[in-house]
């Protein structure tokens, strides 16, 4: 279809003039004054931008982030208020609104302009205002009347009627997301949890992702061919960006009614796992957007939905809902059908949620730390000791072979540092913490840890021939038990030698055999660290 041209209105508009507005002296006296911020917002001031956290003097532009904020229009003693959502901006012109981008909820009485076109609401007018990239400009009666200029004519708005501010046309609306209707409570978190393959992410600057950055409104995450990335938000639920696609984040808020996510898929497609009960999620693409709460679902930039649980709505087309098990199609909706791209993330998800645990052995005394530990693969796994932290290298185990039986874990070692990344830790008794991340799970273990750095000693030797037995004794100095190698030989030329080792811990009194006095004894000590010691 060939987009329509832009209104005379419209040009105007971006050139910072306007065409004929509808008169109404009593909008002659309007002022605007920002009353509230919750999030981030911005206000300009001459070519400027400045944040701004409370009431104050709005200049000629607004502008938010992730957050919301609250403009009153005065007009003549009584006066509307303008709400702006998540990533949307404004510009003032003679005293009135402008709007440009986002979302806004707006209370009459109030005059203001709409992408150029000049609209007036009556005293009883609720109205939102779409503008959302990828998405039918459009403005939306709730409640009262609303008389739009658009280039020569006046058309008149009632409640539950939208108008297409591209082509015009009018029509019934049937609300389906009501997010101004939720509370502000603070700005939320897209944030990436797993990362296959090549995934670049732009803030700015095109650069390669990693996992636990944090996802800002405007950000953007692009992946290649055999990749994919997995970004979880504030609350709880994920979306699982599938090779060659790019999706940018909107914005995320966090309301009294759960999480708030508006995304945009510019290409390729997008699996989402929404919990129930955790708030609405939005997701536009070029051809069709989504509104859903609580569901799994895939969407594709082409504009094919598929439900697998719950349900999502069309925002574009009033009433239109897609339940699980059906797909929206350009040809229609009918039966879902299933494909190599579902099957692989419903793999993903059961894998994903694994009860995340950790499996260690018993620890020996150690001169330094060093672990190997399991858990499930793309974990992030994390040592602490007296107050130092180490991060574990994950070494996929073998998927065959002998002694193989649980190929679905992974391997995380720590081993001994030569340089100064691992600080040598203090000698004694410790508690070496363990704790492993993967995705919103969490989980620790505790294990007692010796460090022992000191050559082992043995104090008070005896040593005494009773008939053919020799008896040794005397006391290992050492944190943990010690091996001792005891060997003798007799005078030169006779057949005397022995060797004997023995494990011992503190006081030690040994009976050997011995056909006679051996002319010499050596003893050599090694403790459980390793470490090595001689006595005569």
């Amino acid at each position: 279809m060939r987009a329509p041209l832009p209104s005379p209105a419209a040009l105007l508009w971006g050139l910072g003039l306007t065409l004929s507005p509808l008169s109404s002296p009593a909008y002659a006296q309007t002022t605007l004054r920002l009353e509230e911020v919750i999030g981030r917002a911005e206000v300009l001031s001459g070519e400027v931008w400045r944040p701004v956290s409370g009431s104050a003097a709005l200049g000629s532009g607004l502008r938010t982030g992730a957050g919301r904020a609250q403009v009153r229009s005065q007009v003549s003693g009584s006066g509307g208020s303008i709400l702006l959502g998540s990533n949307s901006a404004m510009r003032t012109y003679n005293r009135e609104a402008q709007l440009q981008q986002g979302q806004f909820y707006l209370e009459g009485p109030l005059a203001l302009y709409v992408q150029g076109y000049h609209a007036v609401l009556d005293s009883t007018a609720r109205v939102r205002v779409d503008l959302m990239t990828g998405q039918v400009p459009r403005i939306a009666v709730l409640n009262g009347g609303v008389r739009v200029a658009l280039d020569e004519q006046v058309r008149q708005l009632r409640a539950r009627q939208q108008l297409n501010i591209q082509t015009h046309h009018i029509s019934a609306f049937q609300e389906t997301d009501p997010w101004y209707a939720a509370r502000f409570l603070s700005a939320g978190e897209a944030r990436v949890e797993a990362l296959r393959g090549q995934v670049q992410h732009f803030s700015g600057t095109w650069q390669k992702a990693a996992v636990g950055r944090v996802l800002e409104a405007g950000h953007r995450l692009s992946t290649a061919a055999n990749s994919w990335a997995e970004v979880g938000f504030t609350g709880g639920g994920y979306l699982r960006l599938q090779e060659n696609s790019e999706l940018t984040v909107i914005g995320v808020e966090q309301t009294s009614r759960g999480r708030s996510v508006a995304l945009q898929l510019t290409r390729g497609s997008a699996w989402n796992v929404v919990e129930k009960g955790q708030g609405g999620y939005r997701i536009t693409t070029p051809v069709i957007s989504t509104a859903v709460r609580g569901t799994t679902f895939r969407v594709d930039a082409t504009g094919t939905v598929k439900v697998f649980d719950g349900s999502v709505a069309v925002p574009e087309v009033p009433g239109q809902v897609v339940a699980g098990g059906e797909q929206l199609t350009p040809a229609g909706v009918g039966p879902v059908v299933l494909d190599a791209m579902d099957a692989f993330n419903q793999a993903l998800d059961e894998d994903r949620a694994r009860e995340l645990t950790i499996r260690a052995e018993p620890l020996r005394p150690m001169q330094q730390l060093e672990l190997s530990v399991l858990s499930l693969p793309a974990s992030r796994v994390t040592a602490t000791v007296a107050g130092q932290s180490w991060a574990l290298t994950e070494e996929p185990l073998p998927t065959g072979g002998q002694g193989v039986t649980e190929p679905q874990w992974s391997r995380y070692v720590l081993r001994p540092a030569s340089g100064p990344a691992q600080p040598r830790l203090p000698e004694g008794r410790h508690t070496l913490v363990l704790q492993a991340e993967r995705y919103h799970q969490k989980v620790t273990l505790e294990l007692p840890l010796i460090i022992d750095q000191t050559p082992p000693t043995v104090s008070g030797w005896k040593v005494t021939q009773q008939g053919r037995v020799l008896r040794v004794s005397g006391a290992v100095n050492d944190a943990g038990p010690v091996s001792l190698l005891l060997s003798y030989t007799g005078e030169a030329g006779e057949a005397l030698n022995y060797t004997y080792t023995f494990w011992a811990s503190g006081p030690f009194d040994l009976t050997l055999p011995a056909a006679q006095a051996p002319d010499t004894i050596a003893a050599r000590l090694i403790d459980q660290a390793g470490n090595q010691g001689h006595a005569p």
